[in-house]
């Protein structure tokens, strides 16, 4: 079943979703795009979204996204801040590049 399958079940059965499950469905779409990339992991922690690849990433890894703001590259580790800058598709972009 495919995740977009499930959201709009859901909506139908129980109207507005909650934010935790948006987000659930969200990071899940997320985990898919990783599948098949050099990603070791994919956490989000509260407010922030941290993708953990298995080499280092360019410093200049988010420019390449103008539509991600506030996000740092820390070694092997990509820590993106989501309140009201990151939407979904920029995100699903970058980790296409990775």
């Amino acid at each position: 079943i495919e995740v977009e399958e499930i959201r709009e079940e859901l909506l139908d059965r129980f109207g507005k979703l909650p934010e935790p499950v948006e987000n659930f469905l969200s990071l899940t779409l997320l985990r898919i795009a990783a599948g098949n990339k050099e990603i070791k992991g994919l956490k989000r922690k509260g407010p922030k979204l941290e993708i953990e690849l298995q080499k280092p990433l360019p410093a200049n890894m988010t420019a390449r996204i103008p539509d991600i703001k506030n996000a740092r590259v820390d070694g092997n580790i990509l820590i993106l801040n989501l309140e009201g800058n990151a939407s979904m598709d920029a995100i699903h972009q970058l980790i296409h590049l990775l």
